[in-house]
């Protein structure tokens, strides 16, 4: 056996042999290839430019990764077995379901998310250990093995069957490498495996195969005290692989200082780096693709990325694709949600303005029908609760009632255009249901892609997966979930590795790499180590039996070995710099003044002398330091601001900055909500806000906007602001004006009707209320377009008729009722000039409450009925449901309606009442259901207007209110982030978040 190992501390030494080694072969033997196995095609790319510089060419040098030398051993021995393609572990994992071959130990939860790709990891880990159904079942004779849990037994047994089953459709990684190990037959040159710390039993085996009749040699990386290589490099001596002396010599590389550079937040660590890179360019001749920044995981990556563009430095980085970083994988995952029907408005409306769609034939446009279909759409008060074919069709039949015009031409095409659209979609919806191949449902939906899809060039490479030869049969949902994991698979990049810029990389990359500046920033606790947990299926002591039972035929490796392994990876991270290295941690994160803990990887080096190690020099940045050279414009411009106040000089013209920087700090440096949060803690301010609210009376409107966020309402009534809209840019009229129209047409036409003695409606008088109804809208039109900016008119004429229609529509449905009710009062205001009072259970306090009821209808039986019209129901809203406090107007209504007419709360409904041209959409609440959850309403009202009286106006994004609240602009970006995370400290929020069941 012609097998060695040659052990090095830092890769620049190993690869100071390797190239040695390989250009005495080369001389001997210049014809024939060297094969380079290596752990990524970044370390291929770094060798190759090494050793072409220091061989004078690469020739017949051949770079490898694992499933690269398997498919060269397949070409030198002809081998044409089939290969499984990615995923079909997942449908082999679905076929076992389907057959009942799933152990009862996990029939219950099988059908759960994540449990395949859990047991597939376990299923890995045994092939990956030397694991097949032959081994198991010498294992099971053993009494130790029938003393395993019962989990880990099964476990075993569904690999036995996944492995059996992975047989019939192909051969995976896994099968490659047994049947590489035991061809026997060598490589047709030298292979030189270079920095490789650990090995498998599977690679073991094939080496060892390799190594057998060829020549081999393992150049690893290994540190002092370490011990995680071991077991791996003990398995390799066992085979045969003899450990080289280490006299073997190599480059000389001198000791190194480093820095160890402590920041106050994530941007500061960012701007620190890229400023230390600036100055190694300037000033010491330093290019940047010598440069690595390095990051324990790629999540780490966005303050840096932004740093490094706004200074304008070009960068490489390298990560896991996902459906969001392109357009066309977006679209797709987008179509599959609405194939699903899982699809809401954001995301058809997403699906329609990203995705390329194309028109269909018969069709010449001008316009985007898309865009345009949106726009009506949103207009018109469509939402796809009703369903979206049925909405869609009953806005078509709308447009095309109204008059003939180029404009309603557009909508009317734009809508049949989608509803041709969405009308494909879901009839392969339907097409896809129950349980299909792969095949089946893949050629149906690529089928429809490529309908649908204006450029179809990337369809065939998305759904071209390799599984369509796959019989196992499984839904849709599971389609889905593997479906979005292929597209995952591939990676994008940015820049181009060793080009012309920084390279940015996770220690995971940076292992078998070296540069002559390496940065290794985020240096916490949280990220590195990291969570280290145990297979769920299969423990590590029940690994280490197995491995005990199988006589030394096993190598399992331990789940909790992960932490030898980081270690490992940091040691030799710190040494993968040739001139300078810097280390770096946050200590604190934006929002959070909970101090972050230093991983403890970095405490052995800390001081540490030799030649083995670079000295870390510490230094700690407070944020008040002026750099002394600046990575941008921007940033010169925000330290020479803070020079000047700091020297005590006005500067009028940055007060504002000066403002929001002295915010911005008092925000994200607190764990609790502060005065830059909207929370008053001045005696003073909280004295004026309580002879604010003295004796006040509160509306609906008033309570419920602080109950979808206290913040908007601080802006709206604390602080009086208002949104305004520029009378000339104006494009139509809002639909809050819309709303206004409606309210004032409708109480004009029941004072006539309550005049002209036609209440309760009937049919009978329709002509009769038609005409009134022209008259007062007509009127009313008139007088408001005479105030007010309309926008243009042809939108203003469509706008009328919506209205006209509207209100037609409402007024047909009540004279079809037959009830007990007849309209009495209409705009009917209580509370104002006479407080109506209500005490509250829970604390014997009283307030006064007042609003404006559009409608009250008394009954004949001595009951009485509430009206509100809206012309949309308010998102949310339910029968008898106060919502968390953020629909409480129908309950405030019913109380103040019944202590004016002097009638018990149980003889009272309320109900909203929809004004648009479908059939109208009532949501009631009962006076009898108010009376038997009165204790919830008054928590809801008592703990509200506690909160105002003691000035809690923090921003909540909790609900779905920010997605149309007008002062966003107003709101903290990380208004989430901040939210969530001082909301679990702050001891004043319990309250509010029990009445709003918001989880902590």
């Amino acid at each position: 056996m012609n097998g060695t190992i040659t052990i090095r501390d830092n890769y620049r030494e190993l690869a100071d042999i390797a190239i040695r080694r390989i250009g005495n072969f080369r001389n001997a033997s210049p014809f024939i290839p060297v094969y380079i196995l290596v752990r990524s095609n970044l370390v291929a790319l770094q060798l190759k430019r090494i050793m072409a510089d220091r061989l004078g060419g690469i020739f017949n040098l051949r770079f490898l990764t694992f499933p690269d030398l398997l498919d060269q051993m397949d070409r030198l021995k002809g081998s044409k077995t089939g290969k499984l393609p990615p995923e079909a572990g997942s449908l082999i994992v679905e076929k076992l379901k389907n057959e009942g071959k799933i152990p009862e130990y996990f029939r219950e939860i099988s059908a759960r998310s994540g449990f395949n790709d859990s047991i597939l990891r376990t299923i890995a880990d045994l092939a990956e250990g030397g694991c097949d159904p032959d081994c198991v079942s010498e294992l099971s004779r053993s009494s130790e093995y029938r003393s395993l849990h019962r989990r880990a037994r099964a476990a075993v047994d569904i690999f036995c069957s996944f492995r059996r089953e992975s047989v019939r459709e192909g051969e995976d990684i896994h099968a490659r490498f047994a049947r590489a190990a035991l061809s026997g037959k060598p490589l047709d040159g030298p292979l030189f495996a270079y920095g490789f710390y650990d090995f498998n039993e599977l690679q073991i085996r094939l080496l060892t195969s390799i190594a057998g009749s060829g020549r081999v040699d393992l150049l690893m990386a290994a540190a002092e005290e370490n011990r995680f290589p071991e077991p791996s490099l003990n398995r390799l001596m066992e085979a045969g692989f003899r450990l080289e002396d280490g006299n073997e010599p190599a480059g000389e590389h001198g000791r190194m200082e480093g820095i160890l550079l402590e920041t106050p937040d994530d941007e500061m660590e960012a701007r620190e780096i890229v400023r230390i890179v600036l100055d190694a360019v300037r000033e010491e001749g330093m290019l940047f693709r010598d440069i690595a920044i390095v990051f324990p995981t790629a999540d780490c990556f966005p303050p840096i990325e932004e740093v490094l563009r706004e200074s304008g430095i070009p960068h490489y980085l390298s990560a896991a694709q996902s459906p969001e970083s392109n357009r066309y994988l977006r679209s797709v995952s987008l179509l599959l949600e609405l194939l699903g029907g899982d699809a809401g408005r954001r995301e058809l409306v997403e699906f329609l303005l990203l995705a390329p769609l194309s028109v269909p034939e018969g069709y010449s446009l001008g316009f985007d029908p898309f865009d345009l279909w949106v726009r009506s759409s949103a207009e018109a008060g469509v939402t796809g609760e009703g369903g979206w074919l049925e909405e869609n069709r009953d806005l078509l039949k709308r447009l095309r009632r109204k008059e003939h015009s180029e404009e309603n031409r557009r909508r009317i095409e734009a809508t049949e255009i989608v509803g041709e659209l969405l009308s494909a979609i879901f009839e392969t919806g339907e097409k896809i249901r129950g349980q299909l191949t792969w095949k089946e449902i893949s050629d149906r939906i690529s089928g429809l892609a490529e309908r649908i899809f204006s450029d179809d060039s990337e369809i065939g490479q998305i759904f071209g997966s390799g599984l369509e030869g796959c019989s196992t049969r499984l839904s849709f949902e599971s389609f889905a979930e593997i479906f979005r994991r292929l597209m995952r698979r591939g990676d994008f990049s940015r820049g181009s590795f060793m080009g012309q810029g920084v390279n940015l990389l996770t220690l995971q990359q940076l292992r078998g790499l070296s540069f002559k500046m390496v940065f290794l920033a985020g240096l916490i606790d949280e990220k590195l180590p990291g969570r280290v947990q145990q297979d769920p299926f299969l423990k590590d002591g029940e690994r280490e039996l197995l491995n005990r039972i199988s006589g030394g035929d096993l190598f399992l490796q331990e789940k909790m070995a992960r932490y030898d392994e980081m270690e490992l990876i940091f040691s030799l991270a710190l040494r993968s710099a040739s001139e300078k290295l810097v280390c770096s941690l946050a200590l604190f994160e934006g929002g959070d003044d909970r101090k972050r803990i230093r991983s403890y990887l970095l405490d052995p080096y800390i001081g540490k002398t030799g030649n083995r190690y670079p000295v870390l020099q510490e230094i700690k940045l407070t944020g008040e330091e002026t750099p002394e050279t600046f990575i941008s414009s921007d940033e010169y411009i925000y330290y020479q601001t803070i020079k000047f106040h700091r020297e005590g000089e006005p500067l009028p013209s940055r007060f504002f900055l000066d403002r929001s920087l002295e915010a911005l700090r008092g925000r994200m440096n607190t764990g609790e909500f502060s005065p830059w949060d909207g929370v008053f803690q001045a005696e003073e301010a909280l004295g004026v806000l309580g002879e604010e609210l003295e004796g006040m009376s509160f509306s609906a409107t008033y309570l419920q906007s602080y109950a979808r966020c206290p913040f908007a309402f601080f802006i709206r009534y604390l602080l009086g602001a208002e949104t305004s809209e520029d009378p000339e840019l104006k494009i139509t009229v809002t639909p809050q004006e819309k709303g206004l129209l409606l309210h004032r047409i409708l109480e004009k036409a029941y004072l006539i009707f309550r005049d002209r003695n036609l209440l309760p409606l009937r049919g009978k008088e329709r002509n009769e209320i038609s005409a009134v109804l022209s008259e007062v809208s007509g009127r009313e039109f008139g007088f408001f377009s005479g105030r007010e900016a309309v926008g243009l008119d042809f939108l203003w004429d469509l706008a009328r008729d919506e209205i006209k229609e509207s209100i037609a529509v409402c007024l047909r449905a009540e004279t079809d009722e037959d009830g007990i009710y007849i309209p009495g009062e209409f705009e009917f205001r209580f509370g104002e000039e006479e407080p109506v009072r209500i005490s509250l259970t829970g604390s014997g306090r009283e307030i006064g409450i007042r609003g404006k009821i559009d409608r009250i209808d008394l009954g004949s039986d001595g009951t009485f009925r509430i009206i509100d019209y809206k012309s949309r129901i308010p998102s949310g809203a339910r029968n008898n449901d106060f919502r968390c406090g953020e629909h409480i107007q129908l309950p405030i209504y019913l109380l103040g309606a019944a202590s004016i007419l002097g009638k018990a709360l149980d003889d009272g409904i309320a109900e909203y009442r929809e004004i648009s041209t479908s059939a109208p959409r009532p949501v009631i609440f009962g006076g009898r259901e108010l009376e038997e959850n009165r204790k919830d309403f008054d928590r809801i009202i008592e703990t509200i207007t506690g909160y105002i009286r003691d000035g809690i106006f923090f921003a909540d994004p909790t609900g779905n209110s920010c997605r149309w609240c007008d002062y966003k602009p107003a709101c903290p970006a990380s208004r989430e982030r901040l939210f969530r995370d001082k909301v679990r400290s702050d001891r004043r929020c319990g309250r509010y978040l029990e009445i709003k069941k918001i989880k902590e």
